[in-house]
């Protein structure tokens, strides 16, 4: 495979203990381009919309994008990917994946808060 890409992601199962060896076809690179876009999908794929960050269902995905190695400023080389349990810190409900009445209210967003109720 040409453009950065070795073709090959390697999904590692850490409770079972397994591995499989995936080989997307080069529209994958072309749709998903860089590790963070690579690492939203495989999160956005595996990862149960309403899984405990800290629980052993959630996933991790670690992505190189295409310019790692490349003399480009800004660039990081490799990106991991996982829902995180920032968010219920920081006053979002991570069921719903909306930030909790008391966060918004602390915003001065009532509001928005009631309207939640309401849909």
């Amino acid at each position: 495979m040409a453009f950065g890409y070795h073709g090959k992601i390697l999904h590692i199962d850490l409770a079972s203990g397994t591995f499989k060896l995936e080989e997307p076809p080069d529209e994958f690179y072309r749709k998903y381009l860089g590790g963070s876009a690579v690492g939203a999908y495989y999160a956005l794929k595996y990862t149960p919309s309403k899984v405990d960050p800290l629980s052993p269902e959630n996933t991790i995905t670690r992505a190189a994008g295409v310019v790692t190695g490349a003399p480009i400023p800004g660039q990081s080389r490799i990106t991991a990917t996982a829902k995180s349990a920032y968010y219920e810190k920081a006053g979002w409900d991570i069921k719903t994946t909306h930030p909790t009445s008391a966060k918004l209210s602390d915003l001065g967003l009532e509001w928005v808060a009631n309207y939640l109720q309401v849909i």
